[in-house]
C-alpha cells in the first residue's frame, strides 16, 4: 500500500538554546497538568530481549502526519520515516537535508517501533540522522514535534505541564502508529523502543517508569547552581533567555512549593521496551524514582558537554539504575554532537549550534553511533564504553 499524507511543511531546527528565545510558548503553562492516567503494574525487565531474526537493508521513506497531544488537546506534527525498497532523495527540512523517499510504499516485513524525543527548542528532524539509519535497517521511526516546547516556540525547561505534555505526546504516537492502517500491520508491539536527547531523554525515563520532580531539580540546583550549568535554565526569578513573563510564571521560590519528593505523576507506558539516551537530563529525578526505571536502557554522553556536565546526568543515571558500564561516554564530543549537521545553506543562520569541539567530526560520529543504537535497538547487547 502507499503511504499518501498531506506535508504539514514544517521548517525546523535542533537548539538546546539554554539562552533561548524569549517567544511565548503557545499553550498556558499555569494551567494544571491532565488528570493522571491509572497506574501501570510494574513488571520485570526481560532477561532476554526480543531479537527480530531476520535483517535485511532498506531504503528510507519518510511521510508527516498529525496527533493530538493529549495535555495541551493540540494537534502536533510527526515526522515518520519506515522501510522501502523505492530509491531514496533529498528533502529540504528546514536546516536540514535528509535522505529519503517521501510518500513511497511501505516494503513488506515486520518492523519495530522507535519514537524519538527531541530536545527543548527542537524539531521532529533534529534527529533525522538516526532516523533514517533505523529505517534503513527494518524500523518505522516517529518523532513528533513537542508542543510549547520546539524551535518555534523556544524551549520551556522544567515547566510541568510540558513535561506531562512530552510524555503523553510520545504515548499518543505509539497509539497513532500501532492503528494506522498502513503501518500498524507490520508493527512488532513487542519491539517499541525510545530514542531521546537532552529533555527528550527525560521524557524517557518518565515513559520508562521514573517519577520526575520539579522539587527534585530546586534542590539539586540549590547545591549545585553553580557547577551545573542546567540549573541556570530554569525559570528562576525569570532566568536568562526566558523574559519577565515567563520566570515571573513560577517567581523566585520555583520548586519550592513541589517539595523535593513531590511528583508530576506516573506516564510510565508498559509497551515501551527500551531506551537509548543521548546527554540526558537527570536533575529532576532523585536516586529512587530513577531507581524505578524499568527499561533496557544504555545513555550516551558528551566528554565536552559545558550544558549537562555528565557528572551530574548521565553519570547519576548509570549509578541510580546500578549499571554504570551501560554509560558510554563521546571523546572530544560537545553538546550538541546528538544533533544533525545542518546543510551548508544554513550554516551563517545556525552556526552556535553547528560548532564542535576541536578534531570531532560530528558527522563522523553520527554515523558510527547510527550502527550502534541499529544494534541496540535489535537487542543487542549495549555498547561498551569507551
Amino acid at each position: 500500500m502507499t503511504i499518501a499524507r498531506t506535508a504539514f511543511g514544517l521548517a525546523a531546527v535542533a537548539v538546546l538554546a539554554l539562552a533561548a528565545p524569549s517567544a511565548r510558548a503557545d499553550t498556558d503553562t499555569t494551567a494544571p497538568i491532565a488528570e493522571e492516567p491509572p497506574r501501570v503494574e510494574e513488571r520485570e525487565v526481560p532477561k532476554e530481549p526480543p531479537v527480530v531474526v531476520e535483517h535485511r537493508e532498506y531504503r528510507a521513506g519518510y511521510y508527516e502526519a498529525k496527533v493530538v497531544d493529549p495535555v495541551t488537546r493540540t494537534q502536533v506534527p510527526v515526522a515518520i520515516w519506515y522501510p522501502t525498497d523505492a530509491a531514496e532523495g533529498k528533502l529540504k527540512r528546514g536546516p536540514y537535508v535528509i535522505e529519503a523517499s517521501e510518500n513511497t510504499d511501505l516494503a513488506e516485513g515486520r518492523f519495530g517501533l522507535v519514537v524519538i524525543s527531541h530536545g527543548p527548542g527542537g524539531s521532529p528532524h533534529s534527529q533525522h540522522v538516526f532516523a533514517t539509519a533505523l529505517a534503513r535497517h527494518g524500523f518505522v521511526v516517529a518523532a513528533p514535534l513537542h508542543a510549547g516546547d520546539n524551535f518555534f516556540t523556544g524551549p520551556r525547561i522544567g515547566d510541568p505541564t510540558i513535561m506531562a505534555s512530552r510524555a503523553r505526546t510520545i504515548s499518543a504516537v505509539v497509539d497513532f502508529a500501532l492503528k494506522d492502517q498502513v503501518l500498524g500491520k507490520q508493527i512488532d508491539a513487542e519491539q517499541i523502543g525510545i530514542l531521546g536527547y537532552s529533555t527528550g531523554a527525560t521524557t524517557a525515563l518518565q515513559l520508562g517508569g521514573a517519577e520526575a520532580s520539579i522539587g527534585a531539580a530546586f534542590q539539586h540546583c540549590k547545591v549545585n547552581y553553580e557547577r551545573d550549568a542546567f540549573c541556570r535554565s530554569l525559570p528562576i526569578a525569570g532566568g536568562p533567555g526566558y523574559g519577565p513573563t515567563y520566570g515571573a510564571t513560577f517567581g523566585p521560590s520555583y520548586g519550592q512549593g513541589y517539595g523535593p519528593k513531590a511528583q508530576l505523576g506516573n506516564f510510565a507506558d508498559p509497551r515501551i521496551r527500551a531506551a537509548f539516551l543521548m546527554a540526558p537530563v537527570a536533575a529532576f529525578f532523585d536516586d529512587k524514582a530513577l531507581g524505578h526505571l524499568n527499561l533496557r536502557t544504555v545513555v550516551y554522553a558528551a566528554e565536552n558537554d559545558r550544558v549537562l556536565p555528565v557528572e551530574f546526568h548521565a553519570q547519576r543515571i548509570g549509578k541510580a539504575i546500578n549499571d554504570p558500564e551501560s554509560v558510554v561516554i563521546a571523546n572530544k564530543a560537545g553538546h550538541f554532537a546528538f544533533v544533525a549537521p545542518v546543510a551548508d545553506y544554513a550554516k551563517p543562520q545556525y552556526a552556535p549550534f553547528s560548532l564542535d569541539p576541536q578534531g570531532f567530526d560530528r558527522a563522523a560520529f553520527q554515523a558510527e553511533l547510527s550502527g550502534k543504537i541499529v544494534e541496540f535497538f535489535r537487542g543487542a547487547t549495549p555498547p561498551e564504553t569507551n
